[in-house]
Formats: structure tokens, sequence, C-alpha cells
């Protein structure tokens, strides 16, 4: 699941169904007995395990090519 930091408006965008899907993660987790997250945690600790190591985890996307056989 892809989450968008805006830099110039300050803003972490999100995917309509983000909250629903971690709602459905939560339930399962409470049913194997495990501690639910806030969806805010876990955007957090992704941010805090990328901003760690951000020679692994920062990419920057290409361009796509179009015209190409696949599109």
């Amino acid at each position: 699941m892809r989450v968008i930091l805006d830099l110039e408006t300050n803003e972490i965008l999100v995917p309509k169904n983000f909250f629903k899907d971690i709602e459905k993660q939560n339930a399962l987790i409470e049913k194997a007995g495990g501690t639910p997250i806030k969806a805010i945690d876990l955007i957090k600790k992704s941010f805090e395990i990328a901003m760690t190591n951000t020679d692994k985890y920062l990419h920057v996307n290409a361009p796509k090519v179009r015209g190409s056989k696949g599109d």
C-alpha cells in the first residue's frame, strides 16, 4: 500500500481504502492474539524505518516509457 508525503502542502495522502484495509488487518491480528496498530502509527513506523536507511529505502520514480510493448 502506498502513502504519499506532499512536501509542498505538508499533507499525507492515503488511498481511499487505507483505513478500511488497516481495520481488516487489525481484525486478523486480534484474532491471532496480537496487538492491533493504529493507522497513523503504521505510517509513522514505516517513515521512521525508511528514514533510518535512505540508501536502501529512498527511491526516485523513473518516468514510464509510452508506446512500448506491454503498455
